[in-house]
């Protein structure tokens, strides 16, 4: 006899071999107890997760020479001749081929005649959502009133496509996808009967690879045997199924959280070059980011990530210093471009610039710490902005060395609009608080600018223009540098961009030259 492979060797053969699906096996064991049987039933659910394998074994129960029964013998002929797929009592068709109206009138004259040998006539028909309309309609008569000696089985994978005619005639059970943990423990119960020496963590990359699939993962592992032999370890797994161990995915969000795009850029090239499917990398990335954020609000009761110790420990280092706020953002811009990287057509672009966006991401302040700076701040503003000056810098803190200086230019409101253009290509988070100020007077050495009534906005603003780097920015436009004062006033919208249509148009120009002494202060539309 050949070889057979894992998933039909290791398939469930009674009630207690099947995982992960006890809401079913419960149900179905309970109506056997209690003699209520039904005559109809629909398993849904993804693949490989027990829908045939189940109907097989309730077939079993009910036709067992002991039975019906929660425990078939698997010994007796009709047992054998139902594990084997040759029962005449129990027939197993598939949906797919036999989709016709001309299949189910056969199937139909069948019914009628009592089973052979056995207590019931069992129709397993697998993927039943691949029948033809005209083939569910035929069945609809004889799923309401069947002949009592006739149950039927259907199984499917797609339950959107069963008429809810059908539905409304039978009993429906919802197949669960099997837990990582339960596949780890299945296989490694595998591992041990096949004499396979397996690490946990290799287990581990086979079970997530299985998707949540039984049989998926059985095959997979059937795979690994035959590449890797009897000793088995994460890098021999990782290797075959063309991914990278978890340290990939750690070292690259430790790059984002340290805003490393080179680290971050050759991480992509990385995974790029290995042959990894990008697709397949982002949705990683997307269950790394997504570990991190129930590590970080459910702590050690995060069993909904399915992680081990180590990796908890690993994932409550890596997240220490980074605030829920920041995870959750990290998340969001993953989920927003998901659609881009399937649909796109260079998912790698995609990929590096979502990463980028990343990088580039500034830290949230907790909204506890806001709103408890915010109240700070209203008390000490509150009646205390006037006219004079929030904040002044005095000359005496820029040192010496102002004739160091060339290229000066005069500081008008005209200019000051000039620098802010400019900041906004350079330093965005200033030019946040400063692009709708003006300047209100400069003499003396002090530039006043107005900011709009508000004193969270004034105290902002007055701390900005006493920054090191924005005093940088201010000399390097105008070629020295002033003190600075700031003044709230109930400002009007300013239209910048009918400012710079004047400025540049030619009866201005034109006006300009005969008077060049003139300027452009304010600009006001009509009405």
């Amino acid at each position: 006899m050949g070889y057979l492979v894992l998933a039909r060797k290791w398939r469930p053969q009674t009630f207690a071999d099947v995982v992960g699906q006890d809401h079913v096996i419960n149900t179905l064991k309970n109506a056997i107890k209690t003699n209520r049987i039904a005559h109809a039933y629909i398993f849904g659910g993804q693949r490989g997760v027990g829908k045939t394998s189940i109907a097989r074994i309730f077939a079993k129960a009910l036709n067992c020479v002991n039975g019906p029964t929660e425990f078939p013998c698997n010994a007796c002929s009709h047992c054998l001749e139902i594990a084997e797929g040759i029962s005449i009592d129990c027939r197993e068709i598939d949906g797919a081929s036999n989709r016709g109206i001309d299949e189910i009138r056969e199937l139909k004259e069948n019914i009628k005649f009592s089973p052979i040998s056995s207590q019931y006539k069992i129709n397993i028909i697998d993927e039943v959502h691949m029948l033809s309309r005209e083939a569910f309609n035929a069945l609809l008569k004889t799923l309401e009133e069947p002949p009592a000696h006739v149950i039927f089985i259907f199984a499917t994978t797609e339950m959107r496509k069963i008429p809810a005619t059908i539905l409304s005639r039978c009993q429906y059970y919802d197949f669960r996808r099997v837990s990582v943990v339960q596949l780890v423990e299945s296989l490694l119960k595998i591992a041990q009967a096949e004499g396979i020496s397996i690490s946990n963590g290799a287990l581990s990359l086979i079970a997530e690879a299985g998707d949540g699939s039984m049989r998926d993962a059985q095959s997979i592992f059937d795979q690994v045997i035959a590449y890797a032999g009897k000793e088995i370890d994460e890098q021999a797994v990782a290797s075959l199924l063309g991914v990278r161990d978890k340290r990939f995915l750690f070292d690259l969000s430790t790059a984002i959280f340290t805003h490393d795009a080179v680290s971050c850029f050759t991480a992509v090239e990385d995974a790029y070059y290995s042959g990894i499917d990008l697709e397949h990398f982002y949705h990683l990335l997307m269950q790394h980011f997504r570990n991190m954020l129930l590590c970080k609000v459910m702590g050690e009761k995060s069993e909904i990530a399915r992680l081990s110790v180590v990796e908890y420990e690993e994932y409550q280092r890596v997240t220490s210093d980074i605030s829920l706020e920041t995870l959750q953002r990290y998340l969001d811009i993953l989920l927003a471009e998901e659609e881009s990287v399937i649909r796109g057509g260079n998912p790698r672009v995609v990929i590096e610039m979502v990463i980028l966006r990343m990088v580039l991401l500034e830290p949230l302040i907790p909204l506890e710490g806001f709103l408890a700076r915010l109240s700070v701040l209203e008390k000490g503003l509150r009646g205390t902005v006037s006219s004079a000056p929030v904040a002044q810098l005095t000359p005496s803190s820029f040192g010496e060395g102002q004739s160091a200086f060339r290229n000066e230019k005069l500081l008008d409101k005209v200019s000051w609009r000039d620098f802010l253009k400019t900041l906004k290509g350079r330093h965005g988070s200033y030019w946040r608080w400063l692009g709708d100020t003006r300047l209100d007077s400069c003499g003396a050495g002090i530039a006043n600018i107005a900011v709009d009534k508000n004193p969270i906005i004034a105290q902002t603003v007055a701390e900005i223009l006493q920054e090191e780097d924005f005093r940088t920015l201010f000399a390097d436009f105008f070629g020295y540098k002033l003190s600075f004062s700031v003044t709230q006033q109930v400002l009007e919208a300013q239209d910048n961009d009918a400012s710079d249509r004047l400025e540049t148009s030619p009866i201005t120009k034109k006006i300009l030259s005969v008077y060049p002494a003139a300027e452009v202060t304010e600009v006001k539309r009509r009405g």
